[in-house]
């Protein structure tokens, strides 16, 4: 958001979100916002996330994390959390 004057990428807003390019329901593809300017490649969650084919997530067809993102209506905060952890609660988060 510093390189963008505060602003987050696109789809990233009020709503929580998937982050995946399945097209199924709530997602946000975030590939081209921060892979490889930011981090090497999104991670995939150990329980539950899917690519097809099988290989780094942002080349493949179709992805999905299984980690929700969503921007704080209040201070423009952003939330990215894994609600798919072994432990039932809490689930693991990190705002920003």
């Amino acid at each position: 958001m510093a390189d963008n004057n505060g602003t987050p990428p696109t789809g990233i807003d009020t709503t929580i979100r998937t982050i995946g390019n399945t097209g199924a329901g709530n997602t946000v593809d975030l590939c081209s916002s921060v892979v490889t300017l930011y981090i090497a490649d999104l991670p995939l969650d150990p329980t539950g996330g899917t690519e097809s084919p099988a290989n780094t997530v942002c080349t493949a067809s179709t992805y999905n994390t299984t980690y929700t993102i969503v921007r704080s209506a209040t201070d423009n905060r952003i939330t990215v959390e894994a609600p798919n952890t072994e432990i039932e609660t809490p689930d693991i988060q990190v705002t920003r």
